[in-house]
């Protein structure tokens, strides 16, 4: 599938990528600057990054598996973050940015008290590495079997990749990749969709829709209409909760410039999740009815459909293109890895290293504990994703769902929750994720330790069979498909039930609450509606410096990029790397003019003695 073009276009990519944490250096020179961008990020920046991390290698391989199997219910499935991404711009967004704190510990610190904070820190970070992990997994365990080298080499090199961009300048080398990689994400996932329509054997849109085969409109073909309606409910919840979660999608509006920077991303955001997958996943439902042979494309997947849009790419796309595609795969993938990354050790060091080992240290310091601890968590990701990797004996869509329904709810809720009502005892947060993660485990593994301890007739599938026929109705057995779904479905309502329950039953208790608890959380809710004033708060103007960095990562790699024109092909496939190096090209231009832009009306405002301090 690959030619020896392709495997120059990646390492060049990847050079390229950890190069880009190398170039930023010097723009992180606190540690505001390395765990929060300063606060600082336009809302371009911003979007993009967070358009970023709701793709993943995920998307391109665990979501197109099942978009090979029931089509456009996947794009429901991203669509359902619309709605959530409304709530942001309509009334966290902003306020999530005016919380003025660096790390999102520090919010749980103020509306929890300490010892929230710190059950939150040590609670958090196994967590947040466990989904890092899967992200590096599933990309490694494609790009793996698509390039064939050994998986765990594969995982070494790209989370050493991610690394580079991580240790640079944190947050700010992470947000610039994650525009440099949804900049190539967009180009080649654009390309490859014209070129997949255009196809004889499709025929264009119209002949698409002839074509697609009845299930990817008509669902309860696959899946009985009980499980696919609840799974879209619940995952709609999920999203929801997701999105105004703020250790997770709402974290990145802190390094958002102010309240209405914020709302602008998250405008940008609906915009992407309303785009991108369609452009992702029609070339996969187009690769169901072209190449309908993935087995013998893929020989080495465990599941030969989570290699359908590497098929139909490599059907459609010339060579040193197809290696390009590999590289979109693994971009799709280092937002949701990096951000992990820096956030925890953003936690280690704001939230246990400055308060407990060195009260007194200065930024220099905590900047270098920044980068140390970075590394430290960087060999711990790719010990847990190559462990993760060998022991896997489930899709990977199952895999990714499974986690999500034990590790996320209990955490979701109270960082929801938390942030909107406010009568809650400052014990109402570690104890809301108690509960949920003991939900979450007596759900998933209860019903075996019963039979185990006790010699009772019962099992975690049995239980699972038992709600898919009682409570869903599906007689006869559920397929794979359905398992997984009410699996999901099941340990996330009980989970999510449990978690928001136990919240809002503590607030029985608010009127016993510290005076002291009270007043912190009043002054953070007081802070949440106050709107940032940079003259008064005295924050530095940086937009010029963000056009140029930008502006000039992205000349550089959409200039490389049109020297593919060199690679022998015929002349038609030639003009590709001219039309996606120069449309690349084209966004570093328009950067570079609004650098010159904003460089020449800042130079103005100094010289009028009005510059923002």
């Amino acid at each position: 599938m690959l030619e020896h073009w392709d495997y120059v276009v990646i390492v060049f990519y990847l050079v390229f990528t950890m190069s880009i944490g190398m170039v930023c250096r010097r723009v992180a020179r606190n540690s505001s600057d390395f765990f929060r961008g300063g606060g600082n990020m336009l809302w371009w920046m911003t979007g993009m990054s967070g358009i970023a991390s709701g793709l993943s290698a995920w998307t391109f391989t665990a979501a197109a598996s099942r978009v090979y199997e029931m089509g456009f219910l996947m794009v429901i499935l991203y669509w359902l973050w619309v709605p959530a991404y409304l709530l942001l711009y309509f009334y966290l967004a902003s306020r999530f940015r005016q919380m003025r704190v660096i790390t999102v510990a520090d919010a749980i610190k103020r509306r929890f008290g300490r010892i929230t904070e710190q059950f939150w820190v040590w609670v958090q970070v196994p967590c947040n590495m466990m989904i890092a992990a899967m992200w590096l997994m599933t990309v490694s365990i494609f790009i793996s079997a698509a390039v064939g080298i050994p998986l765990n080499l594969c995982i070494l090199v790209l989370g050493a990749a991610v690394t580079c961009v991580s240790i640079g300048a944190g947050t700010w080398s992470v947000i610039a990749s994650d525009f440099l990689q949804i900049t190539i994400i967009l180009t080649c996932s654009i390309t490859v969709l014209i070129r997949s329509l255009c196809l004889p054997e499709v025929g264009g849109i119209s002949g698409f829709f002839d074509k697609i085969p009845e299930p990817f409109t008509k669902f309860s073909l696959a899946e009985a209409p009980s499980v696919w309606i609840t799974f879209l409910l619940m995952s709609a919840v999920m999203r929801m909760m997701q999105a105004t979660d703020l250790s997770q999608e709402g974290f990145r509006f802190l390094t958002s410039k102010d309240g209405d920077q914020a709302k602008k991303a998250s405008l940008l955001m609906i915009v992407g999740f309303v785009v991108v997958p369609l452009i992702a996943f029609v070339p996969v439902m187009v690769c169901s009815f072209v190449i309908p042979n993935l087995g013998e494309i893929f020989p080495n997947l465990q599941s030969p459909m989570e290699g359908a849009y590497m098929g139909i790419a490599a059907h459609v796309l010339p060579t040193g293109m197809v290696g390009l595609i590999v590289c979109a795969m693994f971009a799709a993938s280092i937002s949701s890895i990096d951000t992990a990354l820096n956030r925890n050790a953003g936690f280690f060091v704001r939230n246990v290293y400055l308060q407990f080992v060195r009260p007194k240290a200065g930024e220099k310091e905590l900047l270098l504990m920044g980068r140390v601890f970075t590394a430290i968590l960087a060999v711990i990701l790719i010990t847990l994703a190559t462990t993760l990797a060998n022991k896997r004996d489930i899709g990977l869509f199952e895999f990714s769902n499974l986690v999500f329904s034990l590790v996320v709810p209990p955490m979701v809720v109270p960082a929801v929750f938390g942030f909107v009502y406010r009568k809650t005892p400052s014990w109402s947060g570690w104890s809301t994720v108690l509960m949920g993660f003991g939900a979450a485990f007596l759900t998933k593994f209860g019903p075996d330790l019963v039979h185990r301890f006790f010699s009772v007739q019962a099992s975690q599938a049995g239980f699972i069979n038992g709600v898919g026929q009682h409570v869903f109705g599906v007689e006869g057995g559920m397929n794979a498909m359905e398992r997984g779904d009410v699996t999901f479905v099941t340990i996330t309502l009980i989970t999510v039930t449990t978690s928001v329950s136990w919240f809002f039953f503590t607030s029985l208790f608010y009127k016993r609450s510290n005076p002291a608890h009270k007043d912190s959380v009043e002054d953070l809710f007081k802070d949440m509606n106050t709107p940032i004033d940079h003259v008064a708060e005295r924050n530095e103007n940086r937009d010029a410096m963000q056009y140029k960095l930008i502006g000039t990562l992205t000349l550089v790699f959409g200039s490389v990029l049109m020297l593919g024109v060199l690679i022998p092909n015929e002349f038609h496939e030639r003009l590709l790397f001219i039309y996606c190096g120069g449309g690349i090209n084209t966004v570093g231009m328009i950067l570079l003019a609004l650098h010159r832009k904003k460089k020449a009306a800042l130079e103005q405002e100094t010289a009028g003695g009005n510059l923002q301090l």
